[in-house]
């Protein structure tokens, strides 16, 4: 039953590997590259990890692909820049809560659990975008039985693929979510879906009536992912449907006008609590102080280069993992390869390409949650 707090492990075939009913808690510990899994949970194991950055593996966790993993909480972590970022193929339970899940290249979750209750495997309250596929639900290859989960009060947004994709013999819980600019923003082959009060633009929801999912077309752009909605906190996107535990009221969209909230201790008035909650406002991002480092620093022709973005604020705080980065180029020659890497620690990566061969210049508008930071001149 340890307590891990504050490594840094890079490499291997598993940063943790938590195995025979170990418990433990792991805290603002990175665990980076590695090879099979970022944490691989096994045997009975039920760790908690909280406040850990898990990145640039094959699978961020893995929840019981070597044999049952135990009771799993996963809570206030960042999962960036995995191939699938969890990966739940057996467990006992799985609390899966207040986490950034963002750029896993093939899918944010996976749930492929035989659990026969809602409440064995809960995905709540997290922010789930830019992923190849934000949460699949597969039914078990092999054992005709259906998989269950319970994903309620996620924001799941700009994913490549589905943002749900539920197959055929699975039974869910899809409630109280933002489900919004996703290709498609859920793909459904289930005969047991319980869906209400969700926001989506998308009318292929398959509803169980009477109708209560919500269909506003909202908008997840921009500063969406740290937005209350209001316009206020630095940010100018009104529209973003992305919503504050702390506010009194969340979106003036007709038919947001019905309990139960999301937070039962946060009863905000006059409208439903969707999606998901951030502890704090947005916070307002500084251009003066935002650092923006090119390298290499000396440039050369035809060349490939990598722009680290720290994001910060008025008083030269990191504001971390979460804010949307975006980068424009004036040469017509200049592309940037999507996406720009949310690394998890504050710092985000804008891989810049140029195919001229002479000598010349360009000039790069960088935005943070839609402030412009000074513009960068490349000469090479």
């Amino acid at each position: 039953n340890p307590s891990i707090t504050n490594i840094n492990i890079v490499g291997g075939a598993h940063s943790l590997y938590a195995i025979n009913n170990a418990k433990g808690i792991f805290t603002n510990n990175i665990f980076d590259n590695a090879t099979t899994a970022g944490a691989e949970i096994s045997g009975g194991a039920s760790p908690t990890l909280t406040n850990n950055i898990i990145r640039n593996s094959n699978i961020g966790v893995s929840l019981g692909a070597i044999s049952k993993a135990g009771d799993v909480t996963l809570k206030d972590n960042k999962i960036v820049n995995n191939s699938i970022g969890i990966d739940i193929a057996n467990a006992t339970s799985a609390t899966i809560t207040n986490n950034l899940i963002r750029g896993n290249s093939a899918k944010g979750v996976k749930v492929g659990n035989l659990n026969q209750t809602f409440d064995a495997i809960k995905i709540h309250n997290n922010l789930i975008g830019e992923n190849g596929q934000g949460i699949a639900v597969l039914q078990d290859a092999i054992v005709s039985t259906d998989t269950y989960a319970s994903i309620k009060y996620n924001t799941i947004g700009n994913n490549l693929g589905a943002g749900v994709l539920i197959d055929t013999y699975t039974s869910i819980e899809l409630h109280y979510n933002i489900i919004a600019g996703n290709a498609p923003d859920v793909s459904s082959a289930s005969l047991a879906l319980a869906s209400h009060y969700n926001l989506t633009g998308d009318l292929s929801l398959p509803i169980i009536a009477p109708s209560t999912d919500i269909y506003a077309n909202p908008e997840i752009i921009g500063s969406a992912y740290l937005s209350d909605g209001s316009g206020a906190n630095g940010n100018t996107l009104t529209v973003s449907p992305a919503v504050n535990a702390g506010a009194d009221t969340t979106l003036a969209i007709a038919g947001l006008t019905t309990t139960p909230y999301a937070q039962a201790t946060v009863a905000d008035t006059g409208a439903l609590d969707l999606g998901y909650h951030h502890t704090n406002p947005a916070p307002i991002i500084s251009a003066t102080n935002t650092t923006v480092v090119v390298s290499p620093a000396v440039i050369t022709t035809n060349t490939s280069i990598t722009i680290a973005v720290t994001p910060k604020d008025a008083a030269g705080n990191v504001i971390g993992a979460g804010v949307f980065v975006n980068a424009v180029p004036t040469s017509p020659n200049a592309t940037i390869a999507p996406p720009i890497i949310d690394l998890g620690d504050g710092t985000y990566q804008i891989h810049y390409t140029n195919t001229i061969t002479t000598s010349s210049t360009d000039t790069l508008t960088i935005t943070v949650n839609h402030v412009v930071l000074p513009v960068v001149t490349l000469s090479w």
